[in-house]
């Protein structure tokens, strides 16, 4: 259940009020994971994992506030948040002796039993951007999330720290280059009841650009990581492979230096255009009336990393998945097709964790 308010303040400033429960019930393995082997362990975390029959539905409450801010030349989108789950369902260390008697022949002498305690989460995020020149654009995202226990003193486990990025981008009729900065900070705020270890911070580089080879064609080029640099974030998972270049304990290395190229492919029959549309990538991809797309239709730098997409197969006329990108949760999909249109759901969940 999720309820929403937008209210035009003025022209360029809207006020955002959000509110939604949801429930989910455990997952099979929190519930039948019975031998603590290490085909069990359930977060790549180090830890072997058990279930627990017993287990209720987790129950999240969520409210939400924020504003959308469009001028003339900057767009901000403040959003700050508060979630308090009832039941939540986490990995807790086991007390059953003979759960740690057989984990600890199988390396792990610490296993955890999937349990539900009450946990809370606040936090905020953002996104900006400010145009610079008709060819040069600045675009960031910022995100912080807190976890907490709510019924003992003790922190969330495996909660990302405070992390953001930015991207400068140049522009012209067929063709952008861009250039992104990403950061993380140290995460120090880790669960003591489950023996987490702190994380230090990293900032990457990443270079991306893009050329239209002709009306239907274009391709994407660019290098992640272009320092190659060391590092390991905190979400990772915990080598458990003896004889492999990361000792066993150890966080798995997030990857090196990376070389990408895409080839994308219009579909015939239909029109596709990805392009700037402040706050509208909170609420999905939408099908709009036929229109012609722009003589650049890679005008955005994420448009070769797609993170939402619509399947158009119900669709007369058109065959296939069509796949939009969103940069920095500031630009919108519209898709274009032959036929009867549908309005995809999209709306955000503010319950989801």
């Amino acid at each position: 259940l999720v309820a929403k308010l937008d209210y035009g303040l003025t022209s360029q400033i809207n006020l955002i009020a959000e509110g939604g429960m949801k429930t989910r019930a455990p997952s099979y393995q929190q519930l039948y994971l019975w031998v603590p082997l290490q085909a069990t362990n359930g977060l790549a975390d180090g830890h072997n994992y058990v279930g627990d029959l017993n287990l209720d539905s987790e129950k999240a409450y969520e409210a939400g506030f924020g504003l959308d801010w469009h001028g003339k030349r900057v767009y901000a989108a403040p959003r700050v948040f508060y979630r308090y789950v009832d039941d939540y369902i986490q990995g807790t260390p086991s007390t059953d002796p003979l759960v740690i008697g057989v984990s600890t022949a199988n390396g792990d002498p610490n296993p955890l039993q999937w349990s539900n305690v009450d946990a809370k989460f606040y936090g905020a995020d953002m996104d900006w951007g400010v145009t610079i020149s008709p060819n040069w654009r600045l675009d960031g995202v910022a995100s912080y999330v807190r976890g907490e226990r709510d019924d003992i003193n003790d922190d969330l486990y495996r909660i990302a720290p405070l992390n953001g990025s930015a991207t400068l981008t140049y522009s012209r009729s067929n063709w952008w280059a861009g250039l992104e900065g990403v950061g993380y900070a140290k995460q120090n705020k880790v669960s003591e009841t489950n023996d987490e270890e702190k994380s230090s911070s990293y900032t990457l580089l990443n270079l991306r650009g893009g050329i239209n080879v002709m009306r239907n064609l274009a391709i994407s080029l660019g290098v992640e990581n272009v320092f190659d640099k060391d590092y390991e974030p905190h979400l990772s998972g915990i080598n458990r492979v003896a004889n492999s270049d990361v000792a066993v304990g150890d966080r798995v290395p997030g990857p090196g230096r990376n070389y990408f190229a895409t080839l994308q492919y219009k579909y015939d029959g239909s029109r596709f255009h990805v392009g700037r549309d402040a706050g509208t990538c909170r609420s999905g991809l939408r099908a709009a009336p036929a229109a012609q797309p722009p003589a650049n239709i890679v005008d955005w730098p994420a448009y070769e990393k797609p993170d939402s997409s619509i399947d158009h197969r119900n669709h007369a006329g058109v065959r296939g998945t069509v796949t939009a990108a969103c940069i920095n949760s500031r630009s919108t999909a519209t898709v274009n097709l032959p036929g009867r249109k549908k309005q995809p759901a999209g709306a955000t969940d503010p319950a989801a964790h």
